[in-house]
């Protein structure tokens, strides 16, 4: 079993480094977080080609892993008797017993976890080191998104936003919805047209409850989302777009435009 043993990295069409700026990076596929499981699948001169269970996608008909490349010093073999669970904080600080810092993670990260009380969690690290971090409960996810409010947009971003960290962090408009449903428990797939096929239930517009996704597709493919966005309640949605370059709120009324296919969708 092999896991990631880094805060961050990103999964690469090509093995090839991101430039590391806020724009729309096409080699870019999404992010992998700490301790998300993969299975490495070829090698290539200091990459991994792998694939990652934790966040699906439809392809080719079926449900299978994400796939791409990550350098491959990000790879770690891991303990497969080792207990995992989900990181709920936005950003979580495992610290030693002296209060220093190990590592900051991101939502959505995954933590062997060797013992739990109400105070705090006693778990080890994938390079063998002990630490303590506060209790991970599963969350709403409209509490869990909230904290991307105002960020900027990322093009194959998957984790939370931190403006002084590299990999660059943050999300684009599926990794949000896919992280904030990820820390209240459930794994949904990763990109938006993968998110409305998952859906259990199509509801109206009239019929929008906190928690569903409204999807946007172009007229001319009325059947493939290409966008998706959070309904936060009392016609406001959340979403991350380019259209700001940001996770931005906005009113439901001004996403209901001639220009798009317009679904609305939940999980149940």
């Amino acid at each position: 079993m092999h896991r990631i043993g880094v805060e961050v990295t990103d999964l690469r069409r090509e093995p090839i480094t991101s430039g590391q700026v806020y724009e729309m990076d096409r080699l870019q596929e999404t992010q992998l977080l700490y301790g998300e499981p993969v299975q490495i699948l070829d090698q290539r001169e200091g990459w991994f080609f792998v694939a990652a269970s934790a966040q699906p996608r439809h392809f080719q008909g079926a449900w299978q892993p994400y796939c791409g490349w990550v350098e491959q010093q990000h790879v770690i073999e891991a303990d497969p008797a080792l207990s995992f669970d989900v990181v709920t904080e936005f950003e979580c600080a495992v610290k030693n017993s002296a209060g220093a810092i190990l590592l900051r993670l991101s939502v959505g990260s995954y933590l062997p976890v060797l013992g739990r009380s109400d105070e705090r969690w006693h778990v080890r690290l994938l390079d063998g080191r002990e630490g303590w971090v506060q209790p991970q409960r599963k969350v709403d996810p409209l509490r869990v998104s909230h904290n991307w409010l105002g960020s900027p947009y990322h093009w194959g971003g998957c984790s939370a936003y931190h403006p002084d960290l590299r990999p660059l962090r943050g999300v684009d408009c599926s990794a949000l919805v896919h992280l904030s449903y990820r820390a209240a428990g459930r794994t949904i797939p990763r990109d938006a047209h993968d998110q409305y096929l998952a859906c259990n239930m199509q509801v109206s517009v009239d019929q929008l409850a906190r928690g569903d996704l409204v999807f946007l597709a172009p007229k001319a493919k009325p059947g493939r989302m290409d966008h998706v966005m959070l309904y936060l309640g009392d016609g406001v949605l959340l979403e991350s777009t380019l259209a700001s370059n940001s996770v931005r709120k906005i009113a439901l009324q001004e996403r209901l435009s001639d220009a798009f296919t317009v679904t609305c969708a939940r999980f149940v």
